[in-house]
């Protein structure tokens, strides 16, 4: 489960987003923000001994995780904005919040032939995939299932909303397309997308590779009953 009180001083993957992210958070103008910046090279570094791909060593992982970096700047700087705050510490690098991170780093640079790290997707958007609105603290608590329709379905809505508010990308809110609310209300798509993820969860299969393959979901290839159409 994700829900931990966060006091463990454990050096994992969390704890070195959080720290990247006191990093970015530093240039209160998010245009003077830099990669060049000698912190964020040594934090990063620190990230890349947790996020090593199969047969990658941890040297070829933080040059990979500093060209992303570049996309990452560049995305960062055009949207003129500081990330939102993220006060429950113990989410920082949790699968949930990297679901979420997947999805907007899929859909942000679609022009890309390989998406962005995940954890990019997370610190543009660090309160993503959580239950309820924000930050949100007893709502996520009470609600959140860890791998159930209500996880899946706040990484997913999170996400999208984040796109279409932030980028003007992907289908909004209502990413089932179902809705009369719209693509920018937040209540949009809301019974839809439970709906969804519930009857996908009942076919006992797995939902992570759905999430790896947001095109496929929104273009067509599962109906509204979860059925895969390809």
């Amino acid at each position: 489960s994700d829900e931990t009180d966060g006091s463990e001083t454990v050096l994992n993957l969390g704890v070195y987003l959080s720290l990247l992210d006191r990093v970015i958070r530093k240039y209160k103008d998010p245009l003077q923000f830099t990669i060049k910046d000698e912190e964020y090279c040594s934090v990063l570094r620190l990230v890349a001994t947790k996020r090593c791909l199969k047969k990658e060593t941890t040297e070829e992982c933080y040059e990979r995780l500093m060209k992303d970096s570049e996309e990452f700047e560049k995305i960062y700087h055009e949207r003129k904005v500081l990330s939102d705050v993220l006060t429950h510490k113990y989410f920082w690098g949790t699968r949930q919040q990297l679901l979420c991170g997947k999805v907007i780093a899929d859909w942000i640079d679609t022009d890309r032939n390989t998406a962005i790290d995940p954890i990019f997707g997370a610190l543009l958007c660090p309160c993503g995939g959580r239950v309820g609105p924000g930050d949100a603290g007893w709502m996520h608590s009470v609600f959140f299932d860890d791998r159930g329709f209500m996880a899946y379905h706040s990484a997913v809505h999170d996400a999208f909303g984040y796109l279409i508010t932030y980028h003007g990308k992907g289908p909004g809110y209502d990413y089932m397309k179902k809705s009369k609310l719209g693509r920018f209300n937040p209540l949009s798509g809301q019974y839809d997308g439970i709906s969804f993820w519930r009857n996908y969860l009942k076919m006992k299969v797995m939902p992570d590779d759905l999430v790896r393959s947001t095109f496929v979901m929104i273009f067509g290839g599962i109906n509204s009953d979860g059925i895969m159409l390809l």
